[in-house]
Protein backbone atom coordinates (compact mmCIF):
# COMPACT_ATOMS: atom_id res chain seq x y z
CA UNK A 1 0.00 0.00 0.00
CA UNK A 2 1.08 3.84 -1.11
CA UNK A 3 1.94 6.44 1.44
CA UNK A 4 -0.96 8.36 0.16
CA UNK A 5 -3.56 5.30 0.34
CA UNK A 6 -2.24 4.72 3.93
CA UNK A 7 -2.73 7.99 5.32
CA UNK A 8 -6.17 8.25 3.23
CA UNK A 9 -7.41 5.18 5.38
CA UNK A 10 -5.62 6.22 8.57
CA UNK A 11 -8.19 9.77 8.50
CA UNK A 12 -10.67 7.48 7.48
CA UNK A 13 -10.74 5.36 10.45
CA UNK A 14 -9.98 8.08 12.72
CA UNK A 15 -12.94 10.28 11.08
CA UNK A 16 -15.13 7.14 12.16
CA UNK A 17 -13.67 7.36 15.86
CA UNK A 18 -14.43 10.47 16.23
CA UNK A 19 -17.94 9.97 15.09
CA UNK A 20 -18.32 7.20 17.32
CA UNK A 21 -17.10 9.37 20.31
CA UNK A 22 -20.16 11.82 19.68
CA UNK A 23 -19.73 15.39 19.81
CA UNK A 24 -17.76 17.51 22.19
CA UNK A 25 -15.76 20.49 22.65
CA UNK A 26 -12.20 20.87 23.52
CA UNK A 27 -10.98 23.03 26.39
CA UNK A 28 -7.08 23.45 26.52
CA UNK A 29 -6.42 24.61 29.99
CA UNK A 30 -2.15 23.81 29.22
CA UNK A 31 -0.08 26.94 29.57
CA UNK A 32 2.82 27.16 27.14
CA UNK A 33 6.18 26.25 28.99
CA UNK A 34 8.39 29.27 29.74
CA UNK A 35 11.40 28.41 27.04
CA UNK A 36 8.69 28.10 24.19
CA UNK A 37 6.86 31.61 24.57
CA UNK A 38 9.24 33.53 22.55
CA UNK A 39 8.70 30.91 19.81
CA UNK A 40 4.69 31.03 20.28
CA UNK A 41 4.98 35.42 20.36
CA UNK A 42 7.17 36.04 17.39
CA UNK A 43 5.49 32.85 15.47
CA UNK A 44 2.36 33.18 15.79
CA UNK A 45 1.59 36.89 17.18
CA UNK A 46 4.26 38.51 14.76
CA UNK A 47 4.60 36.21 11.66
CA UNK A 48 0.59 35.57 11.79
CA UNK A 49 0.03 39.39 11.71
CA UNK A 50 1.91 39.60 8.44
CA UNK A 51 0.20 36.43 7.28
CA UNK A 52 -2.91 37.66 7.64
CA UNK A 53 -2.53 40.56 5.59
CA UNK A 54 -0.87 38.89 2.50
CA UNK A 55 -3.00 36.49 2.69
CA UNK A 56 -6.64 37.71 4.02
CA UNK A 57 -8.95 34.76 2.67
CA UNK A 58 -8.99 31.06 4.16
CA UNK A 59 -8.70 29.33 1.48
CA UNK A 60 -5.25 31.32 0.53
CA UNK A 61 -4.01 30.97 3.97
CA UNK A 62 -4.03 26.82 3.85
CA UNK A 63 -1.46 26.40 2.06
CA UNK A 64 0.77 28.58 4.01
CA UNK A 65 0.05 26.87 6.94
CA UNK A 66 0.29 23.44 6.08
CA UNK A 67 3.63 24.03 5.29
CA UNK A 68 4.16 26.67 8.72
CA UNK A 69 3.00 24.58 10.97
CA UNK A 70 5.72 21.14 10.44
CA UNK A 71 8.35 24.16 10.23
CA UNK A 72 6.85 25.31 13.40
CA UNK A 73 6.41 22.10 15.49
CA UNK A 74 10.11 20.71 14.23
CA UNK A 75 11.79 24.11 15.85
CA UNK A 76 9.58 23.57 18.80
CA UNK A 77 10.75 19.72 19.32
CA UNK A 78 14.52 21.23 18.22
CA UNK A 79 13.82 23.78 21.71
CA UNK A 80 12.08 21.16 24.01
CA UNK A 81 15.83 18.72 23.34
CA UNK A 82 17.79 21.85 23.46
CA UNK A 83 16.44 22.63 27.32
CA UNK A 84 15.60 18.82 28.31
CA UNK A 85 19.53 18.28 27.23
CA UNK A 86 20.78 21.36 29.34
CA UNK A 87 18.81 20.26 32.24
CA UNK A 88 19.76 16.96 32.64
CA UNK A 89 23.36 18.07 32.10
CA UNK A 90 23.17 20.47 34.88
CA UNK A 91 20.96 18.00 37.22
CA UNK A 92 23.82 15.13 36.38
CA UNK A 93 26.54 17.96 37.64
CA UNK A 94 25.16 18.67 40.64
CA UNK A 95 24.54 14.62 41.41
CA UNK A 96 27.72 13.83 41.07
CA UNK A 97 29.13 16.90 42.91
CA UNK A 98 26.99 15.46 46.01
CA UNK A 99 27.55 12.01 45.73
CA UNK A 100 24.24 11.57 44.37
CA UNK A 101 25.02 9.87 41.00
CA UNK A 102 28.77 8.80 41.59
CA UNK A 103 30.98 8.17 45.12
CA UNK A 104 34.46 7.51 45.77
CA UNK A 105 35.39 4.33 47.20
CA UNK A 106 38.17 4.47 49.28
CA UNK A 107 41.52 1.96 49.27
CA UNK A 108 40.85 -0.99 50.83
CA UNK A 109 37.03 -1.19 50.76
CA UNK A 110 36.14 -4.22 50.29
CA UNK A 111 32.86 -5.06 47.99
CA UNK A 112 31.46 -8.43 46.43
CA UNK A 113 34.24 -10.34 48.49
CA UNK A 114 36.53 -8.64 46.38
CA UNK A 115 39.38 -6.05 48.30
CA UNK A 116 40.15 -3.47 46.36
CA UNK A 117 44.18 -2.06 46.37
CA UNK A 118 43.34 1.64 45.19
CA UNK A 119 40.55 3.87 45.55
CA UNK A 120 37.88 3.44 43.00
CA UNK A 121 34.86 5.46 41.24
CA UNK A 122 31.75 4.02 41.66
CA UNK A 123 29.16 5.31 39.23
CA UNK A 124 25.37 5.30 40.03
CA UNK A 125 24.20 6.84 36.93
CA UNK A 126 25.02 7.31 33.33
CA UNK A 127 23.23 9.71 31.08
CA UNK A 128 25.82 8.92 27.75
CA UNK A 129 22.19 7.11 26.34
CA UNK A 130 20.00 10.46 26.89
CA UNK A 131 23.25 12.75 26.24
CA UNK A 132 22.80 11.46 23.07
CA UNK A 133 19.20 10.90 22.61
CA UNK A 134 18.35 14.89 22.57
CA UNK A 135 21.88 15.77 20.80
CA UNK A 136 20.74 13.42 18.07
CA UNK A 137 17.07 14.94 17.81
CA UNK A 138 18.40 18.36 18.47
CA UNK A 139 20.16 18.52 15.09
CA UNK A 140 17.22 16.13 13.37
CA UNK A 141 14.75 18.52 14.23
CA UNK A 142 16.59 21.61 13.41
CA UNK A 143 17.30 20.19 9.76
CA UNK A 144 13.68 19.33 9.62
CA UNK A 145 12.35 22.33 10.57
CA UNK A 146 14.93 24.34 7.92
CA UNK A 147 13.47 22.00 4.68
CA UNK A 148 10.04 22.90 5.89
CA UNK A 149 11.03 26.69 5.41
CA UNK A 150 12.69 25.70 1.96
CA UNK A 151 8.93 23.79 1.15
CA UNK A 152 7.27 26.79 2.63
CA UNK A 153 9.18 29.36 0.87
CA UNK A 154 9.42 27.62 -2.46
CA UNK A 155 5.96 26.33 -2.83
CA UNK A 156 4.10 29.23 -1.18
CA UNK A 157 6.05 32.52 -1.03
CA UNK A 158 8.08 31.81 -4.70
CA UNK A 159 11.61 31.92 -3.21
CA UNK A 160 13.96 28.93 -3.58
CA UNK A 161 16.26 28.81 -0.75
CA UNK A 162 17.96 25.50 -1.79
CA UNK A 163 21.33 28.38 -2.47
CA UNK A 164 21.57 28.12 1.24
CA UNK A 165 22.40 24.93 1.44
CA UNK A 166 24.72 24.24 -1.35
CA UNK A 167 27.79 22.20 -0.06
CA UNK A 168 30.37 24.94 -1.33
CA UNK A 169 30.80 28.54 -1.64
CA UNK A 170 30.96 28.48 -4.98
CA UNK A 171 27.55 26.97 -5.82
CA UNK A 172 26.05 28.87 -3.07
CA UNK A 173 26.75 32.10 -4.83
CA UNK A 174 26.23 30.70 -8.36
CA UNK A 175 22.40 29.83 -6.83
CA UNK A 176 22.13 32.93 -5.45
CA UNK A 177 23.14 34.40 -8.71
CA UNK A 178 20.88 33.02 -10.74
CA UNK A 179 17.76 33.19 -8.09
CA UNK A 180 18.20 37.23 -8.26
CA UNK A 181 18.80 37.45 -12.02
CA UNK A 182 15.17 35.83 -12.38
CA UNK A 183 14.20 38.08 -9.58
CA UNK A 184 15.95 40.53 -8.39
CA UNK A 185 13.75 41.46 -5.37
CA UNK A 186 12.67 38.27 -4.29
CA UNK A 187 14.94 39.00 -1.27
CA UNK A 188 16.21 42.28 -0.21
CA UNK A 189 19.85 42.90 0.37
CA UNK A 190 20.40 43.44 4.12
CA UNK A 191 18.44 40.35 4.04
CA UNK A 192 21.11 38.59 1.89
CA UNK A 193 23.90 40.00 3.99
CA UNK A 194 22.35 38.11 6.77
CA UNK A 195 21.88 34.68 5.07
CA UNK A 196 25.50 35.05 4.44
CA UNK A 197 26.39 35.47 7.95
CA UNK A 198 24.13 32.97 8.87
CA UNK A 199 25.72 30.24 6.46
CA UNK A 200 29.16 31.25 7.44
CA UNK A 201 28.05 30.93 11.50
CA UNK A 202 26.50 28.27 11.56
CA UNK A 203 24.76 26.63 8.31
CA UNK A 204 27.44 24.26 6.87
CA UNK A 205 28.86 22.92 10.20
CA UNK A 206 25.25 22.72 11.81
CA UNK A 207 23.57 20.38 8.35
CA UNK A 208 27.58 18.79 8.14
CA UNK A 209 26.61 17.33 11.81
CA UNK A 210 22.90 16.36 10.97
CA UNK A 211 24.75 13.79 7.82
CA UNK A 212 26.72 12.68 10.41
CA UNK A 213 24.21 11.73 12.72
CA UNK A 214 21.79 10.68 10.15
CA UNK A 215 24.42 8.34 7.49
CA UNK A 216 27.54 8.21 9.68
CA UNK A 217 26.59 7.02 12.92
CA UNK A 218 27.95 9.88 14.94
CA UNK A 219 27.98 9.19 18.57
CA UNK A 220 29.25 11.52 21.38
CA UNK A 221 32.02 10.40 23.47
CA UNK A 222 31.01 8.95 26.50
CA UNK A 223 31.39 10.88 30.14
CA UNK A 224 35.01 10.57 31.29
CA UNK A 225 35.35 9.76 35.00
CA UNK A 226 38.63 9.88 37.48
CA UNK A 227 40.69 11.65 40.06
CA UNK A 228 42.80 14.79 40.65
CA UNK A 229 45.40 15.24 42.55
CA UNK A 230 43.49 15.64 45.36
CA UNK A 231 41.90 12.68 45.52
CA UNK A 232 38.76 13.96 44.38
CA UNK A 233 36.23 12.85 41.63
CA UNK A 234 36.56 14.85 38.13
CA UNK A 235 34.66 14.25 35.42
CA UNK A 236 34.22 15.42 31.48
CA UNK A 237 31.41 15.96 29.62
CA UNK A 238 31.34 16.42 25.85
CA UNK A 239 32.42 19.61 24.65
CA UNK A 240 33.37 21.30 21.11
CA UNK A 241 36.10 23.43 19.85
CA UNK A 242 33.52 26.33 20.76
CA UNK A 243 32.58 25.12 24.36
CA UNK A 244 30.71 23.27 26.17
CA UNK A 245 27.23 21.56 24.94
CA UNK A 246 25.13 24.02 26.38
CA UNK A 247 26.92 27.01 24.98
CA UNK A 248 26.42 25.80 21.44
CA UNK A 249 23.10 24.43 21.75
CA UNK A 250 21.96 27.71 22.73
CA UNK A 251 24.29 29.23 19.85
CA UNK A 252 22.68 27.12 17.66
CA UNK A 253 18.80 27.07 18.90
CA UNK A 254 19.18 30.96 18.34
CA UNK A 255 21.17 30.92 14.72
CA UNK A 256 18.19 28.73 13.07
CA UNK A 257 15.40 30.33 15.66
CA UNK A 258 16.32 33.46 14.09
CA UNK A 259 17.03 32.59 10.26
CA UNK A 260 13.47 30.62 9.97
CA UNK A 261 11.59 33.66 11.44
CA UNK A 262 13.56 36.06 9.36
CA UNK A 263 13.20 34.31 6.26
CA UNK A 264 9.65 33.95 6.60
CA UNK A 265 8.73 37.18 7.52
CA UNK A 266 11.25 38.53 4.74
CA UNK A 267 9.40 36.38 1.84
CA UNK A 268 5.73 37.19 3.08
CA UNK A 269 6.73 41.14 3.33
CA UNK A 270 7.76 40.94 -0.65
CA UNK A 271 4.36 40.10 -1.42
CA UNK A 272 2.92 43.48 0.48
CA UNK A 273 2.09 46.36 -1.19
CA UNK A 274 2.97 50.08 -0.47
CA UNK A 275 1.91 51.54 1.93
CA UNK A 276 2.66 48.09 3.77
CA UNK A 277 6.11 47.12 4.92
CA UNK A 278 8.15 45.06 7.61
CA UNK A 279 8.96 46.77 10.31
CA UNK A 280 12.26 45.23 12.20
CA UNK A 281 12.05 45.81 16.29
CA UNK A 282 15.60 45.59 17.58
CA UNK A 283 15.20 43.22 21.17
CA UNK A 284 15.78 46.79 23.24
CA UNK A 285 12.85 48.50 21.05
CA UNK A 286 10.50 45.28 21.42
CA UNK A 287 6.96 45.46 23.53
CA UNK A 288 7.43 43.55 26.56
CA UNK A 289 4.20 42.57 26.93
CA UNK A 290 4.56 41.64 23.10
CA UNK A 291 8.00 40.89 22.21
CA UNK A 292 7.74 40.81 18.38
CA UNK A 293 10.41 40.94 16.17
CA UNK A 294 8.83 41.57 13.10
CA UNK A 295 5.60 43.61 12.83
CA UNK A 296 3.44 45.15 9.93
CA UNK A 297 3.89 48.53 9.39
CA UNK A 298 2.98 51.68 7.06
CA UNK A 299 6.25 53.63 6.95
CA UNK A 300 8.26 54.66 4.70
CA UNK A 301 11.32 52.23 2.78
CA UNK A 302 13.93 54.84 5.02
CA UNK A 303 11.82 54.29 8.20
CA UNK A 304 12.01 50.53 8.84
CA UNK A 305 14.93 49.40 10.68
CA UNK A 306 17.11 46.40 8.53
CA UNK A 307 19.86 44.80 10.43
CA UNK A 308 23.03 43.70 9.83
CA UNK A 309 23.57 40.44 12.18
CA UNK A 310 20.00 39.23 14.00
CA UNK A 311 19.58 40.67 17.48
CA UNK A 312 23.69 41.75 17.09
CA UNK A 313 24.22 38.08 19.00
CA UNK A 314 26.22 36.53 16.18
CA UNK A 315 29.24 34.67 18.06
CA UNK A 316 31.58 33.90 15.63
CA UNK A 317 31.90 30.65 13.13
CA UNK A 318 30.83 27.12 15.54
CA UNK A 319 33.26 24.48 14.38
CA UNK A 320 31.44 20.99 15.78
Amino acid sequence: MGKKSRQKRERRELGQQSKALGKFHQVWEIPYPKYQRDLYTRFYMGLGEIRNHVFPKKEDQKPFDDLFEPMFENLREMNHARTECIDLINDYVKGVENGKYVVLEEKGRVMDQVAFDMPSVRIKKTIDMELNFYFKAFFVRGNSALECLNKLANNVLGVNLSFFFAGKDEDFEKKLESLLKKNPKAIPDWAIKDIRVHRKDWGQSFKGMRNDICHDGFMLPKIAFGLNEHGRIVFSLPHFNNGSMETIFNDLWHFVFNFCEMMVAVLLAQKLSPPSGLIIFPEDMRDKKLPVKYRLGSLPQENLFPIDVPDGQHSGILNL
